[in-house]
């Protein structure tokens, strides 16, 4: 079924006041007012003290703002104080895609669809079929089986990705640092201006393609365990893939191997989950495709960065974007995640955003950064445009002042 035909529109209901109390007050008349109108709500002074609902239709709305003035829980809002610290941008790795990604976005927010399909245009020039009929197709249908293969997955990550950023950009939000993972990193890259989209359609695609083509015997498996408890186990042929928190590392590599490294974490009372993989990425599997990576990579114009980008490889700002060099080290080294948010947490960021179809790197980023907040911009089985709209709440009732007029058109 097509969730864009059988999903209504959300609104947004925002209050602000000098203080709590003023808060409630304020929540208390807008929920027993007869009529009510976002527009003329989001154009009111904009004070510190910050609560907003997002609801499909007004009675849902009208409870939500109830349970603000009754200083009650309620899924549907948010509540913060503005001025809270700098936003960080995230961009999903691969492992999140879905059928079906951003299809009811698309038909409900107009910029999203077209700022979509411009980038899908891109890539489609180095695909060997279009992209957009696999983003948008339905489970266990040939396109959704074809989503699922790394030449497909990462150019179509980068495309949700980069066109979620474009509408929150349009919308006013400013990020003071970047950080993907993995393929997440070029979905930065690219918005920080590393690639013109062209360049940067060229290199996803390649990238995706020789990915994919590594020999297929290789496994990942997820550990449970410090990086420190990891390390001392490590066998030829397999290493560190990715560390995504104090207590989740990815080992990658040789099959067999891999399995005896889990195998004895295992017996060391450490959690090991496989995961459904073809590929040993960020392993010695991907050597073999480097040169040509390198080559690719060569073959385009990169600049500096307009906005700063945490770099996987190094866990610390990037001063090397601009070296192909840097882009074969970030397919083969580890991705170092939780690396990359402790940087971010001491450059003041406490309020994470992140940009994909499911929020894994919110899930790894708690962990790593306990006391911040982070906002997802869509979730898996969850109506597409009240999650945006309400990762837009999140984000304005904790300082970023958004262009309000823009969201609710």
């Amino acid at each position: 079924m097509d969730t864009a035909t059988t999903t209504r529109t959300a609104t947004t209901w925002l209050v602000s006041a000098r203080d709590e109390e003023g808060l409630r007050a304020a929540a208390a008349a807008i929920a027993s007012a007869q009529t009510v109108d976002p527009r003329a709500l989001a154009a009111l002074p904009r004070l510190p003290h910050r609560a907003a609902v997002t609801a499909v239709g007004p009675d849902a709305a009208r409870a939500a703002m109830a349970d603000v003035a009754a200083d009650a829980f309620s899924p549907d809002a948010v509540r913060g104080v503005a001025d809270t610290g700098p936003v960080g941008a995230l961009f999903t790795g691969q492992g999140s895609q879905r059928p079906g990604m951003g299809r009811e976005l698309a038909q409900l927010v107009p910029d999203f669809g077209d700022a979509l399909r411009d980038v899908c245009a891109a890539l489609d020039a180095e695909l060997p079929r279009p992209l957009l009929p696999l983003v948008f197709s339905e489970p266990g249908s040939p396109e959704a089986e074809a989503l699922g293969t790394t030449e497909f997955t990462q150019p179509a990550l980068f495309a949700v990705e980069v066109a979620l950023f474009r509408v929150f950009e349009s919308w006013g939000l400013r990020p003071a640092a970047l950080l993907g993972h993995s393929i997440g990193e070029l979905s930065a890259a690219h918005v920080a201006g590393v690639f013109d989209l062209a360049d940067a359609a060229a290199v996803i695609a390649a990238r995706g393609r020789l990915m994919q083509s590594a020999r297929p015997d290789g496994a990942m498996i997820a550990i449970a365990a410090p990086e420190d408890a990891v390390l001392p186990h490590l066998v030829p042929g397999v290493g560190i893939a990715a560390v995504n928190g104090p207590k989740a590392v990815v080992i990658s590599g040789d099959a067999g191997s891999a399995a005896e490294v889990a195998a004895a974490l295992a017996a060391d009372g450490h959690k090991t989950t496989p995961l459904r993989v073809g590929r040993a990425f960020h392993s010695s599997h991907m050597d073999p495709v480097l040169d040509e990576f390198h080559a690719v990579v060569s073959s385009v114009e990169l600049h500096e960065p307009r906005i700063p980008v945490v770099s996987n490889v190094t866990g610390r700002v990037a001063n090397d974007l601009t070296d192909p060099a840097y882009w074969v080290s970030h397919l083969r080294s580890a991705v170092r995640f939780a690396d990359g948010v402790r940087t971010m947490t001491n450059d003041g960021v406490r309020t994470f955003v992140e940009f994909g179809p499911d929020p894994t790197l919110s899930a790894l980023g708690r962990t790593c950064a306990p006391d911040a907040v982070f906002v997802h911009t869509l979730r898996r089985r969850t109506p597409e445009h009240a999650t945006v709209l309400g990762a837009a709440a999140a984000l304005w009732v904790r300082g970023s002042e958004l262009d309000w007029s823009r969201i609710l058109d």
